[in-house]
């Protein structure tokens, strides 16, 4: 997030973000759909909770971007990963959601959206799929049990100790192996931050290998 600049990126966006507000049963309606048809039976929400946790999400986020609060929607899609997490939601579906959000709305407006709006409106998306991915990834340790621990019985040889080119068995590197399985099986564009030096390259890497569809990867 580094490079976007919400004040001059947004403003173009304004009507579009009124509107979505507006319409904003219609878009969680199909956003539903298109969540419960690509995660089918092993999906984590029925309609009326992934409605319940979403929809005043959706309209308090539309209004705080034309007030132009950035800092209240980077607040609000944190807060969005934070209630996933909280929830027991896999990461996969975590990364998954905001991504169908983008396609909902192309959908819902595909008329609307003009081409010069294209641009800006995928990079917010983009934004949000980090922010919501940043407060899942916050609060997880905290609220979920470490899916990733060895089961109680298993001997040291079970522990995964590498993957994809990454060596490490540590719990912490076998929960970025999770994190990279679950970034595999998504579609769209992944951002992988990190300092220079950290092994974004490698990790972008092991995504690809991972998934089962080729995918754009970006890093900074």
């Amino acid at each position: 997030m580094a490079h976007y600049h919400p004040v001059r990126e947004l403003q173009p966006l304004h009507p579009l973000l009124r509107n979505l507000g507006e319409q904003s049963e219609q878009l969680v309606e199909r956003w539903y759909r298109l969540y419960a048809g690509r995660c089918g039976e092993n999906r984590s929400f029925e309609s009326e909770e992934f409605s319940g946790i979403l929809s005043p999400l959706l309209r308090s986020g539309m209004a705080a971007l034309v007030d132009g609060d950035f800092q209240q929607f980077a607040a609000l899609g944190r807060l969005l990963g934070d209630q996933l997490a909280r929830r027991g939601v896999p990461f996969f579906e975590v990364i998954l959601t905001p991504h169908l959000f983008q396609e909902s709305v192309e959908a819902l407006c595909l008329e609307k959206i003009p081409s010069h709006l294209e641009t800006p409106f995928s990079q917010l998306c983009r934004v949000h799929a980090t922010l919501a991915a940043e407060g899942y990834i916050r609060t997880e340790p905290a609220s979920l049990p470490l899916r990733i621990e060895t089961a109680a019985g298993d001997s040291a040889e079970d522990v995964r100790r590498d993957f994809q080119g990454l060596l490490g068995a540590s719990l912490a590197m076998r929960r970025i192996y999770d994190r990279i399985e679950a970034a595999g099986r998504a579609r769209g564009t992944i951002l992988i931050l990190g300092e220079s030096g950290t092994g974004k390259e490698l990790v972008a890497r092991a995504i690809h290998q991972a998934g089962p569809n080729p995918m754009r990867r970006s890093w900074r």
